[in-house]
């Protein structure tokens, strides 16, 4: 009876250690496939990005160097550029496409505002943008200067010179996180120039020019395609009632370059840069690269 006991006892001991060695043996398996899908996640991110790099720096040596054997690039246009193992597309644009917060006038931003925030008071954003970025400390009408801020216990004040980043525009009074993020498609610091390029910029941009409506913004693009595509001049007689904030001519001293990278496992990683061409004595001056978000397809 006793050699009976203790047999069972051993056989409950294999079963305990057969299923403690099973756990071990499933946990080892499922790391394992989490560790080298980790690997295969990272060496695609490391592949991927190289690739956009290498489609950024192909891009901006066609804008600077004269090869009269190499296709135009153009505005707007996806380029498919060739590569190993990746489907590389390229486009680009002048950043004058978007509106300039630094050099931009207060009815473009109110436009702007109206577009993208159309909750909030287009009037006091911009008022409050401007304070921010000039150097005095006298208020406009509904804006906010160094004493408004301290009354609402903001310990960063106006800087009174030009946003660094347009990111930096999170820190003025009126604007949290959420409105800077649905703003950053439309904004910029790198054009430097008080209007918009009506050459490239989209719909939502044009749409904020004081005295031009969505429906003429995109109808403007339908023809700015049509024309594009049949080699014609682009016209700009259908903006007249907005011309004084537009372009006449295609800007390209600062461009930005969009660069897509996908592969066969279905990954996309996507890097920008803006470039100042021609810019303190040499061909082109970086002013910005960094990871992007893909664009909705």
């Amino acid at each position: 009876m006793a050699r009976q006991s203790t047999h069972g006892y051993a056989l409950v001991m294999v079963l305990w250690i057969l299923v403690l060695l099973t756990s071990i043996a499933l946990a080892f398996s499922v790391n394992v496939r989490t560790d080298t899908r980790a690997a295969i996640n990272l060496s695609d991110q490391v592949r991927l990005r190289a690739a956009a790099d290498a489609a950024i720096a192909r891009s901006i040596q066609r804008l600077t160097v004269q090869d009269d054997n190499a296709e135009p690039l153009d505005w707007g246009v996806a380029y498919e550029m060739p590569w190993p193992d990746a489907t590389l597309r390229v486009t680009m644009a002048s950043e004058s496409a978007k509106i300039d917060i630094n050099y931009a006038p207060r009815p473009l931003l109110i436009g702007l505002f109206r577009q993208v925030l159309p909750e909030a008071s287009a009037e006091a954003l911009a008022d409050a943008l401007l304070d921010w970025r000039d150097r005095d400390d006298r208020r406009s009408p509904e804006g906010a200067e160094a004493a408004d801020y301290r009354a609402a216990g903001r310990s960063i004040l106006p800087s009174n010179r030009p946003f660094q980043s347009t990111g930096e525009l999170g820190l003025v009074m009126g604007f949290d996180a959420a409105s800077v993020a649905r703003l950053q498609p439309y904004i910029s610091i790198y054009s430097r120039r008080p209007r918009v390029d009506p050459y490239s910029a989209d719909a939502s941009v044009l749409a904020a020019v004081p005295g031009l409506t969505s429906d003429i913004a995109e109808s403007f693009i339908r023809y700015r395609d049509a024309q594009r595509q049949s080699g014609e001049a682009i016209r700009l007689d259908s903006l007249g009632p907005g011309i004084r904030y537009l372009e006449r001519r295609p800007t390209r001293t600062a461009v930005r370059l969009h660069a897509e990278a996908s592969n066969a496992n279905g990954r996309t990683l996507v890097r920008e840069a803006v470039v100042r061409l021609g810019g303190r004595g040499s061909r082109y001056q970086l002013l910005d690269w960094r990871q992007a978000t893909p664009e909705a397809r």
